[in-house]
């Protein structure tokens, strides 16, 4: 049995469940999620990443390229032409505590949508904006699906063997890894 040590939670809904993973009643841009991403040369563990997401919804970083909706799964591209220019993600589910489960590149993360005051020191004024903040990821490698169970995640996934040229890692065979989910 593994630990998953991001997830503090009371209680779980529906991991498939409907959630409501929006902003102003809009799917949220997957080029504000892939923004909040750490990269190789970070520890997750210790890099917590935040944003503004009225700003960056439509920000210029986000708005150049393309977001396609299919089957469950969020898209955006850069460049339509160029794969390695995208990003996706798929809701997974939400807790009873507002923390959103997002399968992407590999990883689960884990996020919280919060609103807050943000001040302006120029006009001495404040705004109430919807902050994003990544919680915490694990990488799964060869993932399938997930799903709760009591307290536990369970995540169904294609063996990893990290010894096989990369086009064969992930081999036929499925495995089930379950996490608990550690209540506060």
């Amino acid at each position: 049995m593994y630990k998953i040590t991001f997830i503090l939670l009371i209680g779980i809904s529906s991991l498939f469940g409907t959630s409501k993973f929006l902003i102003n009643g809009n799917t949220i841009n997957p080029a504000c999620i892939k923004i909040l991403q750490t990269s190789l040369a970070e520890s997750s563990e210790i890099i917590i990443h935040s944003l503004v997401l009225e700003s960056c919804q439509d920000s210029n970083l986000a708005s150049v390229g393309m977001n396609s909706y299919k089957k469950g799964e969020t898209s955006f591209c850069s460049d339509p032409d160029d794969g390695h220019t995208c990003f996706s993600y798929k809701v997974l589910g939400t807790t009873k505590n507002n923390i959103f489960y997002l399968f992407h590149s590999g990883y689960i993360g884990a996020y919280t949508i919060k609103k807050q005051p943000i001040y302006n020191l120029e006009t001495n004024k404040s705004l109430t904006v919807h902050i994003l903040t990544k919680v915490g990821s694990s990488f799964i490698p060869c993932f399938q699906s997930a799903r709760i169970d009591k307290n536990k995640l369970l995540i169904t996934k294609k063996i990893f063997d990290a010894y096989q040229p990369t086009a064969f890692q992930c081999q036929t065979k499925l495995e089930e890894l379950t996490f608990e989910i550690i209540n506060p």
